[in-house]
């Protein structure tokens, strides 16, 4: 499998593997990631959690 293809372009060529897997599918998550992390810090300023 050529993970190259659809794995976002970087400055270092890394070998097919599960890491390089997962490191292209991190920085593909993390913008996302980084948006749901701000939403919930701003709910959580409007709103204080809530025990359940």
């Amino acid at each position: 499998m050529g993970g190259s293809q659809w794995a976002p372009r970087t400055m270092l060529q890394f070998n097919d593997g599960p890491a390089t897997l997962m490191f292209a599918y991190f920085f593909q998550i993390l913008p996302f990631f980084l948006f749901i992390i701000g939403g919930q810090s701003q709910i959580n300023k409007k709103f204080p959690p809530q025990v359940h």
